[in-house]
């Protein structure tokens, strides 16, 4: 591997894009290839400006809670440190932590500092996002392994049951798959599947790249369960989504499709032209209301079957 001489100083080769940045940086200049990625949403990270997300990449694999925060001198943090691994379950150099929203600059500022050897890249994120990895005080001693993984690539034709043969052997919890779909209600061809336990669920991850069709599915590692975007507009937090219902049915239909049940509200979404799209979302009040709901899966509105996949966790880790 060549090496190259700044100074007195030798380093391994890093990718370009550091490399300059690290020239500059020792110059006093600032590049501008090297500008900090924040999302627009969330305030750039924050939450009421009081908390900010922050994600550190390029960590060594043998990184501590003590290393970072060490790192981090003079910016408080605030809650635990959420080490992320690999596909494969190892480090991956990546560590997620909520700061004051006070200390964004200084955080900022910390952007290609280094922790040994290795510089440290710092990106701003939706604090929120955070919530929903479990938290490691320590990456080589966690006390929960996931037993959540997350698909990609379905076909926009899949079922339930495909999803379910594609993981044929390996046991699913009840109501255990859940679909994602962004706002206006668009398909993104993914889904998370939740497993009865982590050594399922590791196996689970061997099947990436298998194939449902003519589609190859990526299998990733995820820790959300059930928390999507349409979810976390609802006033409730506790909903079904209906794929598979007719493009000409209306909220009226719906309602009836639930009694006893009543649904606090019923979410519809159009396509161009103002033509119905085949899915919808109910919110009920409760978390035992929207597992009672799910009694209806598979059940026909206007003779049509509906697949319903709940969206929903119990009052107590709600989050």
């Amino acid at each position: 591997m060549s090496l190259i001489r700044a100074g007195s100083t030798c380093f391994f080769r890093q990718p370009q894009r550091l490399l300059q940045a690290w020239i500059c940086r020792t110059q006093g200049l600032h590049w501008k290839g090297t500008s900090i990625p924040e999302t627009t949403s969330d305030s750039a990270g924050t939450d009421g400006d009081e908390v900010c997300g922050v994600k550190l990449r390029g960590l060594p694999y043998s990184a501590t809670n003590e290393d970072v925060r060490k790192f981090l001198k003079g910016v408080n943090v605030v809650g635990d440190l959420h080490f992320v691994d690999s596909r494969d379950g190892k480090p991956s150099g990546i560590c997620c932590l909520k700061i004051k929203a006070e200390d964004k600059r200084k955080a900022q500022r910390l952007h290609l500092d280094t922790i040994g050897s290795r510089y440290i890249e710092v990106f701003f994120m939706p604090s929120s996002e955070i919530d929903e990895i479990p938290s490691s005080a320590n990456p080589s001693s966690k006390d929960s392994v996931n037993t959540v993984v997350k698909i990609r690539g379905l076909p926009y034709s899949y079922t339930r049951q495909d999803i379910i043969d594609f993981f044929d052997g390996l046991e699913i919890v009840p109501h255990g798959i859940t679909i994602p779909i962004n706002q206006p209600g668009g398909f993104l061809g993914q889904a998370l599947i939740q497993f009865v336990s982590p050594d399922i669920a590791k196996q689970a991850l061997l099947r990436n790249r298998h194939y449902i069709g003519n589609r190859y599915i990526e299998v990733f590692p995820s820790f959300k369960v059930g928390a999507f975007d349409v979810s976390r507009r609802c006033d409730y937090g506790h909903s079904v989504f209906l794929r598979g219902t007719p493009t000409d049915v209306k909220k009226t239909d719906l309602e009836q499709f639930f009694l006893p049940l009543r649904p606090m509200k019923i979410h519809t979404f159009y396509r161009s032209g103002r033509q119905l799209e085949n899915y919808a979302v109910a919110e009920f009040c409760s978390h035992s209301e929207a597992v009672e709901a799910m009694e209806k899966d598979m059940q026909t509105l206007k003779d049509s079957p509906v697949e319903l996949y709940l969206h929903s966790r119990e009052e107590n880790n709600t989050k």
